[in-house]
């Protein structure tokens, strides 16, 4: 194996990884939105779809709340 492969299957292998836990970078405060539906004296569900389209954090923890949910 030359050197140019081993550094691509290296790179190969970082990317993967970046790949497999862009979850775990994208929730910077877990619980966050629960806790503001609890507030609100709402379901995460509706919560979220109700903020959805909301600007700003709530907005983006809301929209991925959304596509996390859709997931499971």
């Amino acid at each position: 194996m030359n050197e140019a492969s081993a550094l691509g299957m290296q790179k190969e292998k970082v990317v993967a990884e970046k790949k497999k836990n862009w979850i775990k970078g994208a929730i910077r405060h877990p619980g966050t939105l629960k806790r503001a539906a609890k507030r609100a004296g709402e379901s995460t569900r509706q919560y979220a779809e109700s903020h959805k389209d909301s600007s700003g954090t709530t907005g983006k923890r809301a929209r991925l709340a959304i596509t996390l949910m859709g997931m499971h």
